[in-house]
């Protein structure tokens, strides 16, 4: 039986083999049979924005945590409500970003 490949957002799989990898892995795993179909399957919408904004809530978090032990080594010291306020300007720049180009790069590989 032949391999079928599947990608889905940044994950491509085998049902075959039952390999997978990141999509955009430069030396991903070989198929153990002769490959016969590349499928690729749409993220919805929802799924993006829920994808992209869970992405950056973490990031936020990581990023609020960094600026308050970064900032005073390059002696900015700022309260704690002004690292939430900057972070929280960058989060909202980032999700718009992130969201934009998952669709674009979506419509790309679907058409």
């Amino acid at each position: 039986m032949n391999c079928r490949i599947v990608q889905y957002s940044d994950l491509t799989m085998c049902t075959k083999c039952h390999l997978s990898w990141d999509t955009n892995d430069v030396s991903p795993p070989v198929c153990k049979n002769k490959i016969t179909k590349i499928i690729f399957i749409n993220q919805k919408k929802l799924q993006s924005l829920m994808e992209v904004i869970i992405n950056t809530a973490i990031g936020y978090i990581i990023a609020v945590t960094a600026q308050c032990y970064i900032f005073p080594i390059f002696n900015i010291h700022i309260p704690i409500s002004d690292d939430l306020k900057i972070g929280l300007i960058f989060t909202v720049i980032s999700i718009a970003r992130s969201y934009i180009l998952r669709r674009f790069f979506n419509y790309i590989n679907c058409r």
